[in-house]
C-alpha cells in the first residue's frame, strides 16, 4: 500500500520523486541519519562521564580529585551559615506538590469526564507556561544580563516589569542575587568563594546551595572565607545596585510582590479562564475547585521555573561548551543547539547551557548567538524590548563574534559544508577589520 501511495504521488509530481524518493529506501535513509550524527557519537563517553557529578558513584579517581563528599557539604553548610529550614520545607513541599499533580492526573479520569479533565489539564499547561515565560525573562533579562551583568540600558518600565517578574521567581531580591552571581563569576567553581561551585558536586551546585542560611546583611559573617579586599569588591557591587531605586523598591517589597505576581495573578488568569470555558460548554464545576487548581498550578510553576534556573549552575558547569577546550563535547553542542527552539517552547533555554563557557569568556555582552544555529530567547527579547524602545543596547561586536567563530570551529567536527560558510565570513570581517586598523595607523 505503501509503495502505491509512492508511485501515485510520483505521477502527480515527478519533483516530488526525486526529491523523496531517497527516504523511501531504508539503508539510504540510515545513511543521511548516520551522516547526520556520526560525529556525535565519539563524545556519548564524554558526557556520561560528565553525568557521573550527579551522584560521584562511578568514577572513583574522579571522586578522590574533587575530595568532596556529600557529608562533606552537609559538614559546610552547617558551619557557614547552617541550614536555611523555611527554604528546606518550601522546596520539600513544592517538590512533593509538584509531582503529585503529576501522577494523580489520570485519577481525575475516574472522576470527571475526559473532556473536563482534558479542557483543565490544557489550560492549566498553558498558564504555566505563560507565567513561566513572563518569570524566566525577568530573571535572564532583568536579573542576570540587566542587573548582574550591566550589558545594556533598560528603561524604568521595563525595569520595574523585571523586578516584579523577577521576585515571582522566588530566588531572592535582586541584590542577593546578583551579588552571589558575581562571586560565582569572580571566583568560578572554587570551593570555598563560589556560592554554588561546581566542584562541590552537582547536587550542591543544583539545589543545595541556595538551601544554606546566608546572612547577606551582615557581609562580615557570611562571607568569613574571603579576605577583607574581597569583602570590600562585594560590597561595592551591591552599592552599585543600592543606588538604583527600581532595586530597592523590590527589596523593600520583595515579599508582596513575591505573593501577587507568584500567587494571585496566576491563580486569577487560571480561575477566569477556567470559568469562561466551563460557561461556553455549560460545564457546573465548583469556583472552590479553580481556586485550588489555580494554587497547585501556581506551585508547580514555581516549582518547574526554579529547576530551570538551577539547570545553569548544575548542568551548564557539567559540560557547558568552552571554545577552547578539547574535552568539550562541541559535537553534541551542535546536535543539541540544532533542538534549541524545541527546548525553548519548553521554556528551557538549552542555549545559555550549551554556551555557558563562552558566556564565561564575555560576560558583559547581552548577545551569546555564534553560529546560524544558535538559539538564545533572551537575546533576542532583549533585541525586541530595543526595538520597542524599551531598552538600549549595544551594536553586537562582528569582530568578537568572528573569533569566537573561529575558535569553537576547531573543535567542532561536523560536516565541513556545515562550517565553510560561516568560516569565511569569520575571516573576510576579521581580514576587513585589520585592512581598517593599518589603514588607521597609516594615516
Amino acid at each position: 500500500m505503501f509503495f502505491l501511495i509512492v508511485i501515485y504521488t510520483s505521477k502527480i509530481s515527478p519533483l516530488f520523486w526525486r526529491k523523496n524518493m531517497r527516504y523511501v529506501f531504508f539503508p539510504s535513509l540510515l545513511s543521511k541519519l548516520w551522516a547526520e550524527t556520526k560525529y556525535l557519537w565519539k563524545d556519548i563517553w564524554k558526557i556520561l562521564m560528565a553525568f557521573n557529578a550527579i551522584g560521584l558513584l562511578f568514577n572513583k579517581e574522579w571522586q578522590a580529585k574533587r575530595r568532596v563528599r556529600w557529608h562533606d557539604n552537609v559538614r559546610f553548610i552547617q558551619e557557614n551559615g547552617g541550614w536555611n529550614w523555611f527554604r528546606v520545607w518550601f522546596f520539600i513541599g513544592t517538590t512533593l506538590i509538584a509531582t503529585g499533580a503529576v501522577l494523580s492526573t489520570p485519577v481525575f479520569f475516574f472522576l470527571y469526564s475526559w473532556k473536563v479533565v482534558l479542557l483543565h489539564a490544557i489550560t492549566s499547561l498553558l498558564v504555566i507556561r505563560f507565567m513561566h515565560h513572563l518569570v524566566g525573562t525577568a530573571i535572564g533579562a532583568g536579573y542576570h544580563r540587566l542587573w548582574s551583568h550591566p550589558s545594556y540600558r533598560a528603561g524604568r518600565f521595563l525595569q520595574y516589569w523585571y523586578a516584579c517578574w523577577g521576585a515571582a521567581a522566588a530566588e531572592n531580591s535582586i541584590i542577593k542575587w546578583a551579588v552571589d552571581h558575581y562571586c560565582h563569576h569572580r571566583w568560578v567553581d572554587d570551593m570555598w568563594k563560589d556560592p554554588y561551585s561546581f566542584t562541590r558536586g552537582f547536587l550542591f551546585a543544583h539545589i543545595w546551595w541556595v538551601l544554606r542560611d546566608k546572612k547577606n546583611d551582615n557581609f562580615r559573617d557570611d562571607f568569613r572565607n574571603f579576605s577583607e579586599e574581597e569583602i570590600r569588591d562585594i560590597e561595592k557591587q551591591e552599592q552599585r545596585l543600592q543606588k538604583n531605586p527600581v532595586v530597592m523598591f523590590q527589596n523593600r517589597y520583595y515579599t508582596p510582590l513575591l505573593l501577587i505576581f507568584g500567587l494571585v495573578i496566576p491563580v486569577a488568569l487560571l480561575v477566569g479562564i477556567q470559568v469562561g470555558f466551563q460557561a461556553f460548554f455549560s460545564l457546573d464545576i465548583p469556583l472552590w475547585v479553580n481556586v485550588v487548581e489555580g494554587v497547585v498550578v501556581a506551585i508547580v510553576r514555581m516549582f518547574y521555573s526554579h529547576q530551570v534556573t538551577f539547570l545553569v549552575n548544575s548542568l551548564a558547569h557539567c559540560f557547558g561548551f568552552h571554545p577552547n577546550e578539547e574535552t568539550s563535547p562541541t559535537n553534541a553542542y551542535y546536535f543539541v543547539a540544532r533542538f534549541s527552539r524545541f527546548f525553548g517552547i519548553l521554556g528551557v533555554d538549552i542555549g545559555e547551557i550549551l554556551r555557558h563557557g563562552t558566556h564565561h569568556d564575555n560576560e558583559m555582552q547581552w548577545w551569546t548567538e555564534v553560529w546560524t544555529w544558535d538559539y538564545d530567547p533572551i537575546q533576542r527579547t532583549i533585541a525586541l524590548t530595543s526595538k520597542m524602545g524599551l531598552s538600549k543596547v549595544g551594536p553586537i561586536n562582528e569582530k568578537k563574534k568572528a573569533k569566537l567563530v573561529l575558535a569553537q570551529a576547531k573543535y567542532l567536527r561536523i560536516p565541513e559544508e556545515k562550517l565553510q560558510q560561516p568560516v569565511e565570513e569569520a575571516k573576510r570581517i576579521l581580514a576587513k577589520a585589520a585592512a581598517r586598523t593599518k589603514a588607521v595607523e597609516t594615516f
